[in-house]
């Protein structure tokens, strides 16, 4: 084979290389364009695997992970590809934001001040660089001090590879109310919001379903707010080309009233998103553009005649010069819960409260709700159990399903209250089974350190017991005429639900059975 039919070989087996990493670029390019990040990355990687040196590539990938709700961290392989052969200051200041996002605190405040000697002070990367100078700083400072508080993913049923956002519960923890944007649409190449629903099943909640054609359309519908004993819903919607609060009564099976425009408030602010009604519906918060277009937290009262009274502002120490939002107050009145992008925030949106003095007649200084309850992503809203030991919030972490996932937080330092166990006992035979025979007793054990927790006694006129148990692992022994003669494990999680006592049966199996099990 002559040089001529070689080189013309090698450009035939390349052209299916070429011809396929241009239409994963090309595709990727316009997912880029209308924001849809997730598929713009697959495709660009795609395409990468074809020609990895192509620094185009690297910059969409870096572009897409930054600005995504997948995994900004990722964006590092990518940026420290392009640091290596070109240190403008656009490259130094991806770098930085990746190595951020993977807690590289202090590799990026150096390349961060690094951008600010390369840049203008007045100019747009001079002023990002230090912001998250500012957000690197208060980073650092949570992360050493975490917060004892459990995140508990909500599963399969509820969060999707896609984004669910707001999770809004009852305060009795009967309805959950979300949304989000598995519903695609391929002509327009991008993922749309819809409201959503799961109702509480024992101990589990159980697989989101639509809230139906009452609340969702063809366009985005977001879950804003919720009466605090689910009575009424809020929904952010673009039905008719502009945004727009509207809200929806309930009606009873877990199903909502078709929503209408609020027009008390979209009348008055603009911008309103965010909202919350008091437990007895007479107080309205809610979040809306100030005069500089940036958020503010904003209250309404209710009149004799039923209507919202005129927009006040909350409490001059509340609101920043950034963003406030998702204003919730405790079920006391006496706490309020936000996010806010203000000066003390570890990276844009952060969850404060802040606690009212009864002497002085004020709002105290926002307290930052912490690490993990907070990270380096947005963190919008917080929604409450009335006990104060469970919330629900919206989270992007490794272990979930997609991009943003529902998460039911335990706060270790609140007291749980007692899960109630109703136990009966019955015994096998050789027929099949019947009251226990004879005197016996039980003893509960606690697993972690072997401590005697309490002994129950029983027989065939009353075979039943009652335990009160806090999250935790146990051992029940059963003894019968003084003899050990079965045991069973017995898990309390914190994901039961205390308001309705859990019934338990227990079955002693025969004699030889359970001297084999112990073997």
């Amino acid at each position: 084979m002559n040089n001529l039919a070689k080189l013309l070989l090698v450009i035939f087996l390349s052209l299916p290389c070429s011809v396929f990493s241009q239409k994963y670029e090309k595709r990727g390019e316009q997912y880029l364009k209308v924001g849809n990040f997730s598929r713009a990355i697959k495709d660009f990687e795609r395409a990468l695997r074809r020609m990895p040196a192509n620094k185009q590539l690297h910059r969409n990938l870096v572009l897409c992970y930054l600005e995504s709700n997948v995994d900004k961290a990722a964006a590092l392989q990518y940026t420290s590809f392009l640091i290596t052969n070109d240190t403008t200051a656009i490259n130094l200041l991806n770098h930085s934001k990746a190595q951020f996002y993977n807690y590289q605190f202090e590799n990026s405040l150096k390349g961060f001040e690094r951008v600010k000697k390369l840049e203008n002070e007045k100019l747009e990367l001079y002023l990002e660089a230090d912001l998250y100078i500012k957000w690197c700083l208060n980073a650092q400072a949570f992360v050493k001090s975490p917060v004892d508080v459990e995140f508990v993913n909500l599963g399969s049923g509820i969060n999707t590879k896609e984004n669910e956002l707001n999770p809004f519960v009852t305060q009795n923890e009967d309805k959950l109310v979300y949304s989000n944007d598995k519903r695609y649409h391929s002509y327009a190449g991008v993922n749309y919001f819809n409201a959503n629903i799961s109702v509480r099943d024992k101990n589990k909640w159980t697989k989101g379903k639509s809230l139906g054609s009452a609340i969702n359309s063809e366009y985005d519908e977001i879950v804003s707010g919720y009466h605090p004993d689910g009575e009424e819903l809020f929904v952010f919607h673009n039905r008719k080309g502009t945004e727009v609060l509207a809200s929806s009564k309930y009606k009873g099976n877990n199903r909502y009233d078709d929503i209408v425009e609020f027009e008390h408030l979209t009348e008055k602010k603009k911008g309103v998103f965010g909202v919350s009604l008091t437990t007895s519906g007479d107080t309205l918060l809610f979040a809306a553009e100030n005069e500089n277009g940036d958020t503010d937290i904003y209250y309404s009262i209710k009149l004799p005649n039923g209507e919202f009274g005129e927009s006040r502002v909350f409490s001059e120490n509340i609101n920043t010069s950034g963003d406030e939002n998702f204003p919730a107050l405790s079920y006391n009145n006496k706490r309020i819960y936000f996010s806010s992008t203000g000066e003390n925030s570890m990276g844009g949106a952060d969850l404060f409260y802040s606690d009212y003095d009864e002497e002085k007649k004020e709002w105290s200084k926002p307290v930052n709700m912490g690490y993990p309850i907070n990270d380096l992503y947005d963190n919008y809203s917080i929604s409450w159990v009335k006990n104060h030991r469970y919330a629900y919030v919206s989270a992007i972490r490794p272990e979930g399903y997609g991009q943003r996932d529902l998460y039911k937080l335990i706060f270790q330092k609140i007291k749980p209250q007692p899960i109630i166990i109703k136990g009966s006992v019955i015994e096998q035979n050789s027929e099949g089974t019947s009251l226990i025979t004879s005197s016996m007793h039980v003893e509960l054990m606690d697993t972690t350190n072997t401590d005697l927790l309490g002994m129950y006694s029983c027989s065939g006129d009353s075979s039943n017991f009652v335990l009160a148990l806090n999250p935790g692992d146990y051992l029940l022994n059963f003894y019968k005429d003084g003899e050990l003669t079965y045991s069973e494990s017995l898990n309390i999680s914190d994901m039961l639900y205390a308001t309705i006592p859990e019934k338990m049966l227990f079955i002693l199996p025969l004699k030889e059975d359970a001297l084999e099990k112990d073997k």
